[in-house]
């Protein structure tokens, strides 16, 4: 054999003249040995399996790996460790092979008794200190080539302890040299598992589910990028699906693998944690059934048929769902509620946009049980925000004691108790925040309408380099997929700029694009909501710019509106055009009809179609 220089880690430096490559396919190629070739009674063996791009190959006989002379430069470039740091080398000179009684013993009622195994994967034995008092215990070192970069130790006990300031690089990662397929576990005990198997071409993240995947990189040029297939055979605990997750991820979801550690007794499936608990209760067979029943790593973002085809069904036999409406008769054309929207209401300044939302949020309970999630810091203290859903529900102000009874009263605040959910207290005001606070009460109220008035009070993150533009529309984008994925109807209460001025002195009617802010409210919302005071007939109108999905929200129009400080209830305005000469608007009668169930089993089964609570009532000049 001739003499190589070896590279710190340990890799032979061999000019690719020295090779006698064979089989190539693709980059890779075969060739005899340079090592072992002269000693061996097979020399035009090709042992060795050469990556021609990244120019590492190994020996699968004699186990030496190497890198051609003319990737020496890329190869260094290319493998440093992801942070600069001086990291330390762990202490390995007084590790010996595994004698101790405890430990083998301990290694045996964990299957794990195959002594040739544990010394091709360096597993070793030490004593370390641990709060105060010494252990035996095993001890795990972490070679990149000839190097041992970290060590891990365990006793039998589990106390786990690693040397401080190494290198948290994958243990046993030279395994993925030369191989097409790799498996990754989340601890060494279930790497040996694996290797006790018959599949050594296994590799354990350093530190568990903790691991940082970024400590790849430095290992994607030389050993991973030419991995067709990857097991990721993690725990199935929750830590253990969220590496899991990471994983697949890091290395494309299109290559990997899931093992799970489940496989059949009889008629029932056994399953358990990890490899390792495979191995003790299962056997080789459980531990191989298992690894032969990987399921393919779904494509994150990718939705097929199969995904959707029960709901596509459901179309196909009942059609698509149409939108609530509130019962305000001319403004029902135009403005309907659904699951999974996204609302948007603005207006001038004065306008009532939250006494309005407030109301929509009433309606849509009373109506269909919409229970609904309120932020609005704007309304505080919460206690007078609940007094005007109160007023809203009963029909009278709540200090009117005449016709708002004590009976009625408390009724009321147990169906607000029940019903109406108000985020704030001493959470962050931030969006991430708030989605989280209502998609706990989604799971545990099974709220259906989600109201943030306004959303001037959202806390914007503090991340440097990013424009208030750029933060307005991630917040933004955040509340429209929450509405998406968690079907509930958003209504998001945002203030425009500065009003405009026209020459006559009036006030501009200001637009979706008008938002303060970031064109976005428009371009991503479902609904878009306007209230401005049109001077000409001294009224609040309610103008639905935009409709994404017509006629189940809705349709463009616009539609004016009447307002009662008493009970702060909305109804239509009728236009009468019976005199040609002038358009006369007048107030359908608000009526103040209590709509607070007699108990809560009551609630959404009114049916309000018939007999409706805010019907056009005759007098007062209207027509019908």
């Amino acid at each position: 054999m001739k003499e190589y220089k070896e590279t710190k880690r340990g890799f032979l430096i061999v000019p690719k003249a020295d090779f006698d490559l064979k089989h190539i396919k693709g980059d890779i190629a075969r060739s005899t040995c340079p090592a072992c070739r002269d000693d061996r009674g097979h020399p035009g063996d090709t042992s060795v399996k050469l990556n021609l791009k990244t120019g590492i190959g190994k020996c699968f006989h004699c186990g030496r790996t190497f890198i051609l002379k003319e990737k020496c430069r890329t190869y260094n470039d290319r493998s440093r460790p992801v942070h600069k740091h001086d990291y330390k080398l762990p202490k390995c000179d007084d590790l010996k092979i595994l004698h101790s009684p405890d430990i083998i013993a301990y290694l045996k009622s964990r299957k794990l008794d195959d002594e040739d195994l544990m010394m091709r994967m360096h597993v070793m034995e030490g004593v370390r200190n641990f709060k105060g008092l010494d252990f035996a215990c095993m001890a795990f070192p972490g070679y990149d080539g000839k190097v041992a970069v970290n060590c891990m130790y365990r006793t039998v006990d589990k106390r786990l302890l690693q040397d401080s300031d190494c290198e948290l690089i994958p243990w046993n990662i030279d395994a993925a040299l030369g191989q097409t397929e790799l498996f990754i576990t989340e601890g060494r005990m279930d790497a040996l598992s694996i290797a006790h198997c018959g599949y050594e071409n296994v590799i354990s993240v350093a530190n568990g589910s903790n691991f940082e995947v970024c400590n790849f990189d430095r290992f994607k040029y030389s050993h991973l990028d030419n991995l067709k297939t990857i097991y990721i055979a993690g725990d199935m605990d929750t830590p253990g699906q969220k590496l899991r997750k990471n994983l697949a991820l890091y290395f494309g979801e299109s290559r990997c693998k899931i093992v799970e550690w489940s496989w059949p007794v009889g008629k029932e499936m056994e399953e358990v944690n990890d490899a390792n608990e495979c191995l003790i209760e299962g056997g080789k067979e459980a531990v191989k059934y298992c690894i032969d029943n990987a399921v393919d790593c779904p494509l994150s973002g990718v939705v097929t048929l199969t995904d959707v085809e029960d709901g596509m069904d459901d179309i196909r036999d009942n059609g698509l769902p149409d939108g609530k409406s509130i019962g305000l008769y001319e403004l029902d054309n135009n403005m309907r509620f659904l699951e999974g929207q996204f609302i948007v209401l603005t207006g001038s300044p004065g306008t009532g946009k939250s006494t309005f939302a407030d109301f929509i949020a009433v309606r849509l309970l009373v109506r269909f049980g919409w229970k609904c999630a309120v932020f609005s810091p704007e309304k505080r203290p919460i206690q007078e925000h609940y007094t005007e859903y109160a007023s809203k529900l009963l029909g009278y102000n709540v200090h009117d004691k005449v016709n708002v009874h004590d009976g009625a009263y408390d009724r009321c605040k147990r169906y607000m108790d029940s019903n109406i959910f108000h985020i704030g207290g001493d959470i962050k005001k931030d969006m991430p925040t708030i989605l989280h606070t209502a998609e706990q009460l989604i799971i545990k109220e099974d709220i259906k309408l989600l109201l943030i008035d306004p959303f001037a009070y959202i806390d914007l993150s503090h991340e440097s380099g990013v424009t208030d533009y750029e933060k307005i529309n991630e917040n933004i984008r955040m509340l429209a997929e929450f509405a998406t994925d968690k079907c509930i109807c958003v209504i998001l209460v945002a203030h425009p700029r500065k009003p405009v001025l026209l020459s006559s002195g009036k006030m501009a009617m200001p637009t979706l694009y008008d938002i303060s802010g970031s064109s976005m409210f428009y371009n991503l919302c479902d609904t878009g909501i306007i209230m401005h005071k049109d001077d000409s007939i001294n009224r609040i109108v309610v103008y639905v710019d935009k409709i994404r999905s017509q006629p189940r929200m809705g349709t463009v129009g616009h539609a004016a509106i009447c307002f009662d400080p008493e009970s702060g209830r909305y109804n239509i305005c009728h236009a009468d055009t019976s005199d040609a000469k002038m358009v006369r608007y007048i107030d359908y009668t608000i009526n103040h009809k209590n709509w607070v169930p007699r108990n809560d089993a009551e609630q959404g089964t009114f049916n309000f179609e018939d007999d409706d609570d805010i019907p056009p009532v005759k007098g007062d000049g209207c027509p019908f």
